[in-house]
């Protein structure tokens, strides 16, 4: 039986994930996950290479008072749920010639999984999962982007991700690189490290 392997949640997108033991899945999501992001002077999101600079950002937001705190390396101070396989990550790293596994961190998926054999997750696709308390249902793979090759630690690009994924997955109709699935929250519960992942339908 699969079970949950580490959360991973971040208040701003594409900062430093914290890996709670617990998080709680509504309808729209993961309470407190990515509820910000960076613009930049024109009001545009930043995507691709210009979110190196954020990895190393930790991010810490406390809804009660609403205060985002942010803390730099230096030490100064809506959103779909996404699910990946380890073994995905496994095959992925294998598939580009690594001994051992890439950081999975760097696909920044909600819930890791484990116990399950590579890229089970995408005949998941239109079924019912149980994680803990809440019940998702799968939908769409994810497209990747750069960030991807960049290492969650540093945000140093380390690996091909992007090229590994093309050599072995081919691309979508759409031309993307996908790896990892969607969900959408159909009810909402507690999900807690270890918890089992059941497919209901």
């Amino acid at each position: 039986m699969p079970t949950v392997a580490r959360l991973n949640i971040t208040p701003v997108k594409s900062t430093a994930l914290h890996h709670p033991n617990q998080i709680r899945l509504e309808r729209y999501g993961a309470v407190g996950n990515r509820e910000f992001f960076f613009a930049d002077e024109d009001g545009r999101r930043l995507s691709g290479s210009k979110k190196a600079l954020l990895i190393p950002i930790r991010a810490d937001y406390d809804a009660s008072n609403e205060r985002l705190t942010l803390r730099l390396p230096d030490g100064i101070d809506a959103r779909p749920v996404t699910l990946v396989s380890l073994a995905s990550v496994e095959e992925l790293s294998r598939q580009g010639g690594r001994d051992r596994p890439v950081d999975a961190r760097r696909f920044r998926m909600l819930i890791e999984v484990d116990g399950c054999a590579p890229h089970d997750e995408d005949t998941w696709a239109g079924r019912r999962v149980r994680v803990g308390e809440a019940v998702v249902l799968v939908g769409d793979p994810v497209p990747r982007c750069v960030i991807t090759t960049l290492d969650p630690q540093t945000g140093t690009r380390d690996f091909p991700t992007l090229k590994v994924i093309r050599s072995y997955r081919g691309v979508s109709a759409e031309g993307e690189l996908l790896f990892g699935v969607y969900g959408d929250v159909v009810e909402p519960g507690a999900v807690h490290v270890g918890d089992e992942v059941e497919l209901l339908d």
